[in-house]
């Protein structure tokens, strides 16, 4: 059906003969009355594309691409026009679904400069794991180059590879391992630029995700290391940089990490955990509210006061009166 409607489609004075070449490609000879596809010609048969276009994305979801190879004065030569527009066929992972072709106009002479500033921000964004301005450069890439039409495609597919090979190998260098594979062959199974750069994205997502599932991975391990050391020295501990000294990292890095898995900053644990060291140490009679505050790791017993008052909404003394008595007792105190 789509074959014929575009079989029929065409001006009546243009004789028109097509063959179906597979099920994904149609194959048609135009007999022009002419040499050269003038602009005239070339804008009546844009119009009658992307009528076609309309009615076949409407009726059945489907994208034609359109590609018009060179005009040539002998049949003998019409095979040169069709090897064209099949050279552009199979790099239609570079053609924006939106496009028709004419290789009359389209001599692709320019130098493509590869565009390494966009590599290098890439590689910073992938690590950041910033979704958005790794799309925002892609844009940038398919606006600059793939749809300007000044560049081969084998240039374009070049770039691409080339591209992301290299974000790969940045990455890597930096002392990541991100487990996503990037399979070239799977650009040329794109229909169209539109799936093109949703594969490249997604490609770049899943880069930028493995790195932040390692990179929380290895989060996870220092903040347990960290809890594990202040169980054991939370009597010696006066700041946070002796905790982050011993794991090898800044303050203000275990700060954020230990604070995005537990909740808290890992001073306020320390604190909470030496109160709940102390409420251990008031069972036994013999024991002080300065001793306790020296054992657990405070310098003075107003700090001891102030910070057992702000966990447990009572001063160490009344605790050890209310909560303790009460629990030996078994007896309830007023008040």
């Amino acid at each position: 059906m789509i074959f014929s409607l575009i079989e029929r489609s065409f001006p009546e004075h243009i004789p028109v003969a097509g063959t179906i070449l597979d099920s994904m490609r149609f194959g048609y000879i135009l007999n022009l009355d002419r040499d050269l596809l003038d602009p005239g010609m070339a804008a009546q048969f844009r119009e009658v594309c992307n009528r076609i276009k309309s009615l076949v994305q409407s009726d059945f979801q489907i994208d034609l691409l359109f590609c018009f190879g060179r005009v040539y004065p002998s049949v003998r030569q019409v095979n040169r026009s069709y090897e064209e527009a099949r050279e552009i066929m199979n790099n239609r992972a570079l053609i924006h679904k939106s496009d028709i072709i004419f290789m009359q106009q389209n001599p692709l002479q320019m130098q493509l400069e590869y565009p390494l500033f966009v590599q290098k921000e890439l590689v910073l964004h992938v690590r950041r794991n910033d979704k958005p301005k790794i799309e925002e450069l892609i844009d940038l890439i398919f606006s600059k180059y793939i749809h300007s039409m000044k560049y081969s495609h084998e240039k374009l597919q070049e770039m691409l590879i080339t591209l992301m090979a290299g974000i790969k190998a940045e990455v890597l260098a930096a002392g990541f391992e991100p487990k996503v594979h990037l399979n070239i062959l799977r650009i040329n199974l794109c229909h169209n630029s539109h799936e093109l750069k949703r594969f490249l994205i997604d490609y770049l997502y899943g880069l930028a995700d493995s790195i932040r599932a390692r990179a929380q991975n290895c989060d996870n391990i220092y903040v347990e290391k960290a809890i594990e050391y202040m169980e054991r020295h939370y009597q010696n501990i006066q700041s946070i940089s002796d905790i982050s000294g011993k794991l090898g990292l800044s303050s203000s890095y275990l700060s954020r990490i230990f604070k995005a898995s537990t909740g808290v900053p890992p001073m306020e644990y320390l604190n909470k955990l030496r109160i709940r060291k102390s409420k251990e140490l008031m069972e036994h009679d013999g024991c002080t509210i300065g001793m306790i505050s020296r054992l657990i790791g405070y310098k003075d017993v107003h700090s001891f006061i102030r910070f057992f008052k702000k966990y447990e909404g009572m001063t160490p003394k009344e605790y050890r009166m209310n909560v303790l008595f009460n629990e030996d007792s078994g007896t309830d105190i007023p008040g």
